[in-house]
């Protein structure tokens, strides 16, 4: 790191606490360089003119993490970054400097425009005359998201455990060329030393200050605990620590943590990690420095009750998502921005999609889904959701083209995925397959129209077309009017299976002479009907006649067919087809008599 200060900046660290005196203080502030420790570190730290604003000094951990180089950092003002106004940053960091406050919660904006939320504790201390604020940033924007998502859990978990990070104290002196100079730098280290302590003392993370213990070898086998604070045995439960080693206090301490810690103590590399004491029986998140060799800080969060938090998370999901695979309905997840984040097995099921191949690509490049009223119309369903917040249902002529190509019927509801504070999280679909149930429907549909013997139409549908026919357009309309001869006779004779055949044997050849467009039907009984629109009397006639050929040429078992018919034709609106079918029923009558 590069410091713009003149001035050579020293930090007191760890041994201050310990043993520095004033006879050793000069020697001591040169031996560590500000930046040196700062950059050894894998915390955000700033330091702040309060004066300006501006930006003074930037650890290496903050330009990584704020995306801007050390040159534009330094060149930057904290309004620059705070999504707060000038006039409120001025006021929060004269808070700080009065020390009225050391704790703030902001929001800050990192190069690439991601807002992250961020927990701040800052410190002031003089240099030549202005008040600077020595700054420790941690990032608690997975902390806030997670306590979110657990909140719209309707209270399945808890909030997020312990934040990450919490650095020791430092103290910035200024390192004077003259006698009079040092003593000033004495009197400011014990000042400083009180400010550190305090700090150091009431960190909510663990912190603890070891040496390494080698054999005749030079290999770690041990190390021993130099100093801690009061978080620290809290958190480990571990008491009066000082002096002891590791392998006394936890004599079934895992070989692990020794290997890590050693190579901090040995390379000056640090290292974090997250780590689980079957002694302590919890859950650790680490971060491990050095400072000398040989010696290393290690600084822990007991982050047990987030661990349990996301198993218990994770348990919530698998339980959940097996509800979700034993659903016959598909299921559709996706983000705000209708990218698909899971499907269930019946989602492939209908689509042919495996979850694999599904998830991370837009719910419209999976789901092609449209509308097949007039023309298949591709159908907008997740991002219509997504812009109107509301749900939307399509049920009814709505066609999946699936993997294969092939389109099927599918019914699908839309929702979408509402946070407490108005946030849209995504959707959630339900498709359903209507292949069998519209195949079930057209049947039912068909039964209720048709004859179930003859397959013709019925009654039911013979009266609502003759209403729907009955139009100046379609005149003339004729209406042929036939009767079976001889059913009752054949069934009581014969049985009924032997009139079932008169009546499909009638019902073949009506449907041979007749067009596709007219309307053939079995009125009931031994009684038909048939529709002819724009059907003169004179072809009627001759359809009729046609057919009386055809019935005469056919002989049963039972004996030959005889089929009496009638026909009647309106040619003028001011007549009504009741009165129409009723003159075609009475010559059909008429005929059967004169046949006797």
């Amino acid at each position: 790191m590069n410091f713009s200060i003149k001035k050579k900046i020293s930090i007191c660290v760890i041994s201050i606490c310990i043993c520095f005196t004033s006879l050793s203080a000069h020697a001591a502030v040169e031996d560590i360089v500000f930046g040196d420790v700062l950059d050894s570190h894998g915390s955000v730290m700033l330091l702040i003119d309060v004066d300006s604003g501006r930006i003074v000094e930037a650890n290496n951990t903050a330009v990584d993490y704020y995306g801007y180089s050390y040159k534009k950092l330094t060149a930057m003002t904290i309004q620059d970054i705070n999504i707060l106004s000038a006039d409120e940053t001025k006021a929060e960091m004269s808070l700080a400097s009065s020390e009225e406050r050391n704790y703030f919660k902001f929001k800050h904006e990192l190069a690439s425009g991601e807002i992250r939320n961020v927990e701040v504790y800052s410190y002031p201390f003089e240099e030549d005359g202005k008040t600077m604020l020595f700054s420790i940033i941690h990032d608690v924007t997975e902390k806030t998201l997670l306590a979110n998502e657990l909140e719209d859990r309707k209270k399945t978990m808890y909030w997020l455990g312990s934040i990450f990070i919490m650095l020791q104290a430092a103290i910035i002196l200024i390192l004077k060329k003259s006698l009079s100079a040092n003593k000033r730098i004495q009197k400011e280290l014990a000042k400083s030393k009180e400010k550190y302590q305090s700090l150091f003392d009431n960190m909510q993370e663990g912190f603890a200050l070891h040496e390494m213990i080698q054999d005749e070898n030079g290999n770690p086998k041990d190390y021993i605990y130099t100093e801690t604070n009061s978080a620290f045995i809290k958190i480990t439960g571990v008491t009066d620590p000082i002096g002891k080693t590791i392998k006394e206090i936890i004599p079934g301490i895992e070989e692990s943590w020794l290997k890590k810690y050693s190579g901090v103590a040995l390379t000056g590399q640090p290292v974090h990690f997250d780590h689980y004491s079957h002694d302590l029986k919890k859950y650790f998140r680490i971060h491990a420095f050095s400072s000398a060799y040989g010696q290393f800080a290690s600084i822990l969060f007991d982050i047990s009750e987030r661990m349990e938090m996301e198993k218990a998370l994770e348990k919530e999901t698998e339980r959940l998502m097996a509800t979700i695979n034993s659903l016959g309905e598909g299921f559709i997840a996706t983000d705000g921005k209708g990218i698909i984040q899971s499907i269930n097995r019946a989602a492939e099921d209908i689509s042919l999609w495996s979850e694999q191949d599904a998830n991370g690509k837009e719910f419209e490049e999976v789901f092609k889904l449209y509308d097949g009223d007039d023309s298949l119309v591709e159908i907008a369903q997740v991002r219509d959701t997504l812009s109107s917040r509301t749900a939307k249902e399509k049920t009814v002529n709505i066609f999946l083209a699936r993997k294969d190509g092939e389109n099927v019927p599918v019914a699908i509801t839309t929702s979408p995925i509402i946070g407490s504070k108005g946030t849209v999280y995504g959707t959630v679909s339900v498709l359903r397959d209507m292949s069998e149930e519209n195949s079930y429907r057209e049947k039912i549909e068909y039964m209720s129209y048709h004859d179930h013997l003859t397959g013709l139409y019925n009654r039911r549908f013979f009266e609502e077309e003759t209403s729907r026919l009955d139009t100046a357009r379609n005149m003339p309309i004729s209406v042929i009017y036939a009767d079976v001869n001889g059913l009752k006779r054949i069934n009581d004779e014969f049985g009924h299976g032997e009139g079932d055949k008169l009546l499909t044997e009638t019902a073949r050849i009506f449907r041979e002479f007749c067009r596709a467009e007219d309307i053939i039907a079995r009125l009931g009984g031994d009684e038909f009907g048939i529709l002819l629109p724009s059907t003169s009397s004179e072809k009627a006639k001759a359809i009729v006649e046609r057919i009386m050929n055809a019935i005469d040429e056919v002989h049963l078992d039972t004996g030959p067919l005889s089929v009496a018919m009638g026909w009647e034709t309106k040619e003028e609106e001011k007549h009504s087809m009741k009165e129409i079918i009723k003159k075609a029923e009475n010559y059909m009558y008429k005929m059967k008599r004169s046949d006797k």
